[in-house]
């Protein structure tokens, strides 16, 4: 105990600095929250043209992706309540995206691979072979890295935020992995129709 005069003295003291302190607090925390809404506007801005990007499609599109992923990486953080919406429409619009690049690559490497099959055949007997048996080999290391992400997949448990994101990105990387697999069976595919041309020429 204190004397009254002192202890309401005291009393005045500690209540200023309370007040002081919350204030400082509450300016801080509106800060910090206008710069997180003026984040997720941004964030909304590069989805805008990820959506557009996907609409147009046409040459350059993976290095504007690309672009536009690194510029929405370096924005900072968005309010909290917001993120996983957010983080959604992102991962949507990219996985749309990544699966009409992974097709239109597949494609120009599938072509590329068709027109120098003669060329390979032109390396002597066996040479169409020996590319056929290299591909069979990746075809089943494929095979075999699906099969060991889907068990891995099924020891995991989405029931947090991290576990739900690390999901999908072993998700993206499976899907990843089949369309490499289709394009390699497609080239498996052309090399025994090229053997099955040489052999109707000779």
């Amino acid at each position: 105990m204190v004397p009254r005069k002192i202890g309401d003295q005291l009393w005045e003291e500690f209540l200023g600095a309370c007040n002081k302190f919350f204030e400082a607090r509450n300016a801080a925390g509106a800060g910090q929250r206008s710069e997180e809404y003026g984040n997720l506007e941004k964030k909304r801005d590069v989805v805008a043209r990820l959506k557009a990007a996907a609409e147009e499609a046409g040459e350059g599109l993976q290095e504007k992706v690309q672009q536009l992923v690194e510029e929405y990486n370096a924005i900072g953080h968005v309010p909290f309540k917001e993120k996983d919406k957010l983080y959604e429409e992102y991962h949507a619009v990219l996985d749309k995206l990544y699966k009409e690049l992974n097709i239109s690559v597949a494609k120009r490497r599938l072509n590329k691979f068709k027109d120098s099959l003669k060329q390979v055949a032109e390396r002597g007997e066996g040479a169409l072979d020996n590319e056929r048996t290299r591909l069979m080999r990746q075809y089943e290391l494929m095979k075999q890295d699906i099969q060991t992400y889907e068990n891995n997949l099924g020891f995991l448990s989405s029931s947090s935020k991290k576990g739900n994101s690390l999901i999908d990105e072993m998700n993206r990387k499976v899907q990843k992995l089949k369309d490499d697999m289709q394009l390699v069976k497609e080239k498996i595919k052309a090399i025994d129709a090229e053997n099955k041309a040489q052999e109707q020429e000779a």
